[in-house]
Protein backbone atom coordinates (compact mmCIF):
# COMPACT_ATOMS: atom_id res chain seq x y z
CA UNK A 1 0.00 0.00 0.00
CA UNK A 2 1.68 3.29 -1.08
CA UNK A 3 1.31 6.80 -0.25
CA UNK A 4 -1.53 8.76 -1.44
CA UNK A 5 -1.49 12.01 -3.12
CA UNK A 6 -3.60 14.45 -2.55
CA UNK A 7 -4.02 17.40 -4.32
CA UNK A 8 -6.94 19.30 -2.32
CA UNK A 9 -5.33 22.87 -1.67
CA UNK A 10 -8.24 25.60 -1.68
CA UNK A 11 -6.96 28.86 0.18
CA UNK A 12 -7.62 31.59 -2.09
CA UNK A 13 -4.07 33.16 -1.56
CA UNK A 14 -1.69 35.15 -3.56
CA UNK A 15 -0.21 32.35 -4.75
CA UNK A 16 -3.92 30.42 -5.87
CA UNK A 17 -4.47 27.32 -4.86
CA UNK A 18 -4.52 23.65 -7.00
CA UNK A 19 -6.76 21.21 -6.23
CA UNK A 20 -10.54 20.74 -4.63
CA UNK A 21 -11.02 16.90 -5.69
CA UNK A 22 -8.38 15.64 -7.57
CA UNK A 23 -6.77 12.45 -5.96
CA UNK A 24 -3.46 11.38 -7.27
CA UNK A 25 -2.21 7.70 -6.05
CA UNK A 26 1.39 6.44 -6.40
CA UNK A 27 3.97 4.40 -4.83
CA UNK A 28 6.57 6.82 -3.13
CA UNK A 29 9.32 5.71 -5.33
CA UNK A 30 7.15 6.58 -8.98
CA UNK A 31 6.01 9.55 -7.54
CA UNK A 32 9.01 11.71 -10.01
CA UNK A 33 8.06 9.41 -12.95
CA UNK A 34 4.14 11.20 -12.63
CA UNK A 35 5.62 14.68 -13.07
CA UNK A 36 6.24 16.15 -16.59
CA UNK A 37 9.29 17.72 -17.62
CA UNK A 38 9.17 21.76 -16.23
CA UNK A 39 8.95 24.32 -18.47
CA UNK A 40 11.45 26.26 -20.21
CA UNK A 41 14.00 23.47 -18.55
CA UNK A 42 13.77 25.30 -15.04
CA UNK A 43 15.79 22.84 -12.34
CA UNK A 44 13.08 22.61 -8.98
CA UNK A 45 15.09 21.37 -6.43
CA UNK A 46 14.21 21.84 -2.83
CA UNK A 47 17.36 23.22 -1.69
CA UNK A 48 17.29 26.02 -3.55
CA UNK A 49 13.86 27.53 -2.37
CA UNK A 50 14.61 30.59 0.10
CA UNK A 51 10.85 30.20 2.77
CA UNK A 52 9.57 33.83 3.10
CA UNK A 53 6.17 32.94 5.16
CA UNK A 54 3.16 30.72 4.57
CA UNK A 55 0.50 32.31 2.53
CA UNK A 56 -2.42 29.69 3.31
CA UNK A 57 -3.35 25.84 4.01
CA UNK A 58 -5.73 23.71 2.89
CA UNK A 59 -7.05 19.87 3.28
CA UNK A 60 -4.22 18.45 1.30
CA UNK A 61 -1.30 20.81 2.22
CA UNK A 62 0.21 24.29 2.25
CA UNK A 63 1.23 27.15 0.19
CA UNK A 64 3.78 29.19 0.64
CA UNK A 65 5.76 32.57 -0.77
CA UNK A 66 9.31 31.36 -1.61
CA UNK A 67 12.63 32.22 -3.09
CA UNK A 68 14.34 30.51 -6.07
CA UNK A 69 17.61 31.11 -5.20
CA UNK A 70 19.55 30.41 -8.55
CA UNK A 71 17.04 33.32 -10.60
CA UNK A 72 15.81 35.40 -7.78
CA UNK A 73 12.01 34.31 -8.44
CA UNK A 74 9.31 34.51 -6.07
CA UNK A 75 6.81 32.21 -6.61
CA UNK A 76 3.71 30.46 -4.91
CA UNK A 77 5.09 27.04 -3.99
CA UNK A 78 2.56 24.23 -3.12
CA UNK A 79 3.56 21.38 -1.12
CA UNK A 80 1.12 18.54 -1.25
CA UNK A 81 0.99 16.50 1.35
CA UNK A 82 1.82 12.45 1.47
CA UNK A 83 -0.92 10.15 3.61
CA UNK A 84 -1.45 6.39 3.17
CA UNK A 85 -4.83 4.66 1.00
CA UNK A 86 -5.62 1.60 -1.27
CA UNK A 87 -4.18 1.48 -4.58
CA UNK A 88 -7.97 0.43 -5.88
CA UNK A 89 -7.89 3.28 -8.56
CA UNK A 90 -4.10 4.07 -8.48
CA UNK A 91 -3.80 3.75 -12.35
CA UNK A 92 -6.91 6.18 -13.21
CA UNK A 93 -5.02 8.77 -10.10
CA UNK A 94 -1.77 8.35 -11.73
CA UNK A 95 -3.55 9.10 -14.87
CA UNK A 96 -5.45 12.06 -13.28
CA UNK A 97 -1.89 13.73 -11.66
CA UNK A 98 0.30 13.66 -14.98
CA UNK A 99 -3.14 15.04 -16.69
CA UNK A 100 -2.99 18.14 -14.00
CA UNK A 101 0.43 18.82 -14.20
CA UNK A 102 0.59 18.73 -17.92
CA UNK A 103 -2.36 21.42 -17.41
CA UNK A 104 -0.34 23.68 -15.46
CA UNK A 105 2.74 23.30 -17.81
CA UNK A 106 1.24 23.97 -21.07
CA UNK A 107 -1.07 27.06 -20.39
CA UNK A 108 0.70 30.07 -21.66
CA UNK A 109 -1.74 33.06 -21.69
CA UNK A 110 -1.30 36.52 -19.61
CA UNK A 111 -4.58 35.74 -18.23
CA UNK A 112 -3.87 32.79 -16.88
CA UNK A 113 -1.42 32.13 -13.68
CA UNK A 114 1.62 30.69 -14.99
CA UNK A 115 3.74 27.53 -13.72
CA UNK A 116 7.15 27.21 -13.54
CA UNK A 117 7.15 23.30 -12.64
CA UNK A 118 6.77 20.60 -10.46
CA UNK A 119 9.39 18.21 -8.34
CA UNK A 120 8.97 15.61 -5.82
CA UNK A 121 10.44 15.81 -2.11
CA UNK A 122 10.44 13.35 0.47
CA UNK A 123 7.32 11.39 -1.27
CA UNK A 124 5.35 14.58 -2.16
CA UNK A 125 5.22 16.67 -5.01
CA UNK A 126 5.79 20.37 -4.81
CA UNK A 127 3.97 22.79 -7.55
CA UNK A 128 5.63 26.09 -8.16
CA UNK A 129 3.46 28.93 -9.17
CA UNK A 130 3.48 32.54 -10.21
CA UNK A 131 3.18 34.65 -7.29
CA UNK A 132 0.27 37.19 -7.33
CA UNK A 133 1.01 39.82 -4.80
CA UNK A 134 -2.44 41.00 -4.12
CA UNK A 135 -4.16 37.91 -3.28
CA UNK A 136 -7.12 37.08 -5.28
CA UNK A 137 -10.75 38.75 -5.37
CA UNK A 138 -12.36 37.33 -2.56
CA UNK A 139 -9.49 38.79 -0.02
CA UNK A 140 -9.46 42.27 -2.01
CA UNK A 141 -13.36 43.14 -1.88
CA UNK A 142 -13.55 41.77 2.04
CA UNK A 143 -10.52 43.72 2.85
CA UNK A 144 -11.22 47.26 1.12
CA UNK A 145 -14.99 46.68 0.22
CA UNK A 146 -17.16 46.12 -3.22
CA UNK A 147 -15.05 46.71 -6.11
CA UNK A 148 -16.25 49.70 -8.46
CA UNK A 149 -18.51 48.90 -11.04
CA UNK A 150 -15.90 50.30 -13.77
CA UNK A 151 -13.14 48.33 -12.23
CA UNK A 152 -15.32 44.90 -12.63
CA UNK A 153 -15.89 45.11 -15.85
CA UNK A 154 -12.72 45.42 -16.96
CA UNK A 155 -11.78 41.96 -14.52
CA UNK A 156 -14.55 40.58 -16.32
CA UNK A 157 -12.55 41.41 -19.65
CA UNK A 158 -9.88 39.81 -18.38
CA UNK A 159 -11.40 37.01 -16.83
CA UNK A 160 -13.71 36.18 -20.16
CA UNK A 161 -9.78 36.69 -22.39
CA UNK A 162 -8.43 33.65 -19.65
CA UNK A 163 -11.69 31.82 -20.19
CA UNK A 164 -11.51 32.06 -24.13
CA UNK A 165 -7.33 30.36 -23.99
CA UNK A 166 -8.91 27.60 -22.27
CA UNK A 167 -11.98 26.87 -24.10
CA UNK A 168 -9.71 27.35 -27.33
CA UNK A 169 -7.53 24.92 -25.65
CA UNK A 170 -10.52 22.10 -24.97
CA UNK A 171 -10.37 23.07 -21.03
CA UNK A 172 -13.14 24.13 -18.82
CA UNK A 173 -11.88 25.42 -15.38
CA UNK A 174 -14.94 24.15 -13.23
CA UNK A 175 -14.41 26.38 -10.24
CA UNK A 176 -14.77 29.87 -11.28
CA UNK A 177 -15.03 31.80 -8.09
CA UNK A 178 -13.50 34.87 -6.38
CA UNK A 179 -11.00 33.73 -4.73
CA UNK A 180 -9.70 31.20 -8.20
CA UNK A 181 -9.07 35.08 -9.52
CA UNK A 182 -6.15 36.74 -8.41
CA UNK A 183 -4.66 40.14 -9.01
CA UNK A 184 -0.52 41.71 -8.77
CA UNK A 185 0.45 45.15 -8.49
CA UNK A 186 0.97 44.96 -12.17
CA UNK A 187 -2.81 45.76 -12.49
CA UNK A 188 -2.82 41.77 -14.28
CA UNK A 189 -5.87 39.51 -13.51
CA UNK A 190 -5.71 35.82 -13.52
CA UNK A 191 -7.02 33.23 -13.07
CA UNK A 192 -6.15 30.09 -10.86
CA UNK A 193 -6.63 26.51 -9.27
CA UNK A 194 -6.74 23.74 -12.01
CA UNK A 195 -7.42 21.62 -9.59
CA UNK A 196 -11.23 20.71 -10.67
CA UNK A 197 -10.08 21.43 -14.09
CA UNK A 198 -10.32 18.58 -17.12
CA UNK A 199 -9.19 18.66 -20.91
CA UNK A 200 -12.05 17.69 -22.41
CA UNK A 201 -12.03 15.89 -26.07
CA UNK A 202 -15.29 15.60 -26.42
CA UNK A 203 -18.61 18.26 -26.10
CA UNK A 204 -19.14 17.70 -22.49
CA UNK A 205 -17.11 16.94 -19.70
CA UNK A 206 -18.98 14.64 -17.62
CA UNK A 207 -17.90 14.38 -13.61
CA UNK A 208 -19.94 16.88 -11.17
CA UNK A 209 -16.88 18.87 -9.43
CA UNK A 210 -16.84 22.28 -8.55
CA UNK A 211 -17.88 24.70 -5.88
CA UNK A 212 -21.02 24.16 -4.75
CA UNK A 213 -22.56 27.72 -3.96
CA UNK A 214 -21.42 28.77 -7.71
CA UNK A 215 -23.03 25.90 -9.99
CA UNK A 216 -25.00 26.71 -12.97
CA UNK A 217 -28.52 24.91 -13.19
CA UNK A 218 -27.57 22.74 -15.50
CA UNK A 219 -25.39 21.39 -13.33
CA UNK A 220 -28.08 20.93 -10.19
CA UNK A 221 -30.54 19.17 -12.53
CA UNK A 222 -27.73 17.70 -15.16
CA UNK A 223 -25.03 17.32 -13.28
CA UNK A 224 -22.90 15.21 -16.04
CA UNK A 225 -23.71 18.21 -18.59
CA UNK A 226 -20.62 20.77 -18.78
CA UNK A 227 -19.45 23.29 -21.34
CA UNK A 228 -17.90 26.75 -20.69
CA UNK A 229 -21.13 28.33 -20.29
CA UNK A 230 -21.21 26.91 -17.00
CA UNK A 231 -18.07 28.48 -16.11
CA UNK A 232 -20.17 31.74 -17.89
CA UNK A 233 -22.41 31.22 -15.00
CA UNK A 234 -20.13 31.16 -12.17
CA UNK A 235 -18.08 34.45 -13.52
CA UNK A 236 -21.97 36.16 -13.63
CA UNK A 237 -21.99 35.42 -9.88
CA UNK A 238 -18.45 36.45 -9.33
CA UNK A 239 -19.38 39.69 -10.56
CA UNK A 240 -22.23 40.36 -8.46
CA UNK A 241 -20.47 38.96 -5.72
CA UNK A 242 -17.24 41.62 -5.78
CA UNK A 243 -19.62 44.34 -7.15
CA UNK A 244 -21.81 44.38 -3.92
CA UNK A 245 -19.19 42.75 -1.48
CA UNK A 246 -22.08 39.92 -0.70
CA UNK A 247 -22.10 36.45 -1.87
CA UNK A 248 -25.21 36.30 -4.21
CA UNK A 249 -26.66 32.95 -2.17
CA UNK A 250 -25.73 33.92 2.07
CA UNK A 251 -26.73 31.87 4.80
CA UNK A 252 -28.40 29.11 2.70
CA UNK A 253 -27.75 25.46 3.40
CA UNK A 254 -26.23 23.31 -0.21
CA UNK A 255 -30.00 22.26 -0.31
CA UNK A 256 -31.65 25.19 -0.22
CA UNK A 257 -29.52 27.01 -2.88
CA UNK A 258 -29.71 24.10 -4.96
CA UNK A 259 -33.10 24.45 -4.30
CA UNK A 260 -33.03 28.12 -5.18
CA UNK A 261 -31.47 28.09 -8.19
CA UNK A 262 -33.92 25.66 -9.66
CA UNK A 263 -36.74 27.41 -8.75
CA UNK A 264 -36.29 31.03 -8.99
CA UNK A 265 -35.49 33.74 -11.71
CA UNK A 266 -32.03 34.43 -12.27
CA UNK A 267 -29.70 36.21 -9.64
CA UNK A 268 -29.26 39.67 -10.47
CA UNK A 269 -27.88 43.32 -8.79
CA UNK A 270 -29.65 45.19 -7.04
CA UNK A 271 -31.96 47.62 -8.72
CA UNK A 272 -31.06 50.94 -9.14
CA UNK A 273 -27.23 50.77 -8.11
CA UNK A 274 -25.42 50.27 -11.28
CA UNK A 275 -25.26 50.82 -15.12
CA UNK A 276 -28.22 49.43 -17.19
CA UNK A 277 -25.28 48.18 -19.71
CA UNK A 278 -23.80 46.12 -16.23
CA UNK A 279 -27.15 45.05 -15.45
CA UNK A 280 -27.52 43.73 -19.11
CA UNK A 281 -23.59 42.03 -19.00
CA UNK A 282 -25.10 40.04 -15.88
CA UNK A 283 -28.41 39.09 -17.68
CA UNK A 284 -26.07 37.38 -20.03
CA UNK A 285 -24.05 35.55 -17.80
CA UNK A 286 -26.97 34.24 -15.66
CA UNK A 287 -29.19 32.91 -18.30
CA UNK A 288 -30.64 30.13 -16.70
CA UNK A 289 -30.91 27.59 -19.68
CA UNK A 290 -27.24 26.94 -20.82
CA UNK A 291 -27.94 26.45 -24.50
CA UNK A 292 -28.73 30.16 -24.82
CA UNK A 293 -26.20 31.20 -22.48
CA UNK A 294 -23.44 33.43 -24.23
CA UNK A 295 -19.25 32.02 -24.75
CA UNK A 296 -16.49 33.98 -23.15
CA UNK A 297 -15.97 35.16 -27.21
CA UNK A 298 -19.88 36.48 -27.70
CA UNK A 299 -19.32 38.14 -23.90
CA UNK A 300 -16.11 39.85 -25.43
CA UNK A 301 -18.58 41.54 -28.15
CA UNK A 302 -20.86 42.99 -25.55
CA UNK A 303 -20.38 46.58 -25.77
CA UNK A 304 -19.43 47.05 -21.82
CA UNK A 305 -16.77 44.66 -22.56
CA UNK A 306 -15.52 46.53 -25.32
CA UNK A 307 -15.83 49.85 -23.74
CA UNK A 308 -14.14 48.36 -21.00
CA UNK A 309 -10.89 47.58 -23.15
CA UNK A 310 -10.72 51.48 -24.65
CA UNK A 311 -11.24 53.81 -21.39
CA UNK A 312 -11.65 54.26 -17.97
CA UNK A 313 -9.77 53.44 -15.32
CA UNK A 314 -7.02 51.12 -15.82
CA UNK A 315 -6.18 47.91 -13.43
CA UNK A 316 -2.95 49.41 -12.66
CA UNK A 317 -4.42 52.48 -11.56
CA UNK A 318 -6.97 50.72 -9.33
CA UNK A 319 -3.91 48.19 -7.98
CA UNK A 320 -1.88 50.89 -6.99
CA UNK A 321 -4.91 52.58 -5.13
CA UNK A 322 -5.32 49.73 -2.93
CA UNK A 323 -1.37 49.57 -2.42
CA UNK A 324 -1.76 53.38 -1.56
CA UNK A 325 -5.06 52.21 0.76
CA UNK A 326 -2.62 50.42 2.25
CA UNK A 327 -0.15 52.88 3.10
CA UNK A 328 -2.36 55.61 4.39
CA UNK A 329 -3.99 53.21 6.71
CA UNK A 330 -0.87 51.77 8.08
CA UNK A 331 1.09 55.16 8.60
CA UNK A 332 -2.48 56.97 10.36
CA UNK A 333 -2.11 53.87 12.61
CA UNK A 334 1.56 54.58 12.98
CA UNK A 335 0.18 57.86 13.75
CA UNK A 336 -2.41 56.95 16.79
CA UNK A 337 0.21 54.57 18.48
CA UNK A 338 2.57 57.63 18.56
CA UNK A 339 0.06 59.65 19.90
CA UNK A 340 -1.41 57.10 22.22
CA UNK A 341 2.31 56.72 23.43
CA UNK A 342 2.79 60.93 23.57
CA UNK A 343 -0.28 61.44 26.01
CA UNK A 344 0.72 58.40 28.19
CA UNK A 345 4.15 60.09 28.82
CA UNK A 346 2.84 63.44 28.60
CA UNK A 347 5.45 64.65 26.39
CA UNK A 348 5.27 67.21 23.86
CA UNK A 349 6.06 64.82 20.77
CA UNK A 350 2.53 65.18 19.76
CA UNK A 351 2.40 67.54 16.80
CA UNK A 352 3.36 65.50 14.00
CA UNK A 353 0.79 62.44 14.69
CA UNK A 354 -1.75 64.85 15.40
CA UNK A 355 -1.30 66.33 11.77
CA UNK A 356 -1.49 62.96 10.49
CA UNK A 357 -4.45 61.60 11.95
CA UNK A 358 -5.92 65.21 10.76
CA UNK A 359 -4.88 64.67 7.21
CA UNK A 360 -6.48 60.98 6.98
CA UNK A 361 -10.13 62.72 8.31
CA UNK A 362 -9.92 65.02 5.62
CA UNK A 363 -9.33 62.66 2.68
CA UNK A 364 -11.94 60.68 4.64
CA UNK A 365 -14.26 63.77 3.94
CA UNK A 366 -13.39 64.41 0.23
CA UNK A 367 -16.82 64.97 -2.01
CA UNK A 368 -15.60 62.23 -4.78
CA UNK A 369 -15.48 59.25 -2.87
CA UNK A 370 -13.14 57.83 -5.96
CA UNK A 371 -10.41 60.10 -3.96
CA UNK A 372 -11.22 58.64 -0.55
CA UNK A 373 -9.01 56.24 1.12
CA UNK A 374 -10.15 52.50 1.08
CA UNK A 375 -10.13 52.51 4.79
CA UNK A 376 -9.49 47.90 6.35
CA UNK A 377 -11.80 48.31 8.92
Amino acid sequence: MGPKLKLSLDVGTGGGSIGGSVIAVAEQSDISQLIPANPDGMKLRDKDFEFEHELGAGNGGTVSKVKHIPTGIVMARKNIIVSVDDEANRKKAERQLKSELKILHECKSEFIVSSYGAFSHDGAVSVCMEYMDLGSLDGIYKKYGAIAEATVVKIAVHVLKGLMYLSDNKILHRDIKPSNILVNSNGQVKITDFGVSKQVLDTLARTFTGTQGYLAPERITSGDVYTVTSDIWALGLTLIEIATAKHVYPMMTLFEMMTYVQDSDPPSLPPGKFSPLFEDLISKCVVKDHLQRAGPEGLLQHPYCMDAVEGGISLLEWTNTLEKSDYDFNSTVAAVRQLQSALSQKTNSMHQPIERVKDMISKCRVKDYTQRPLLQL
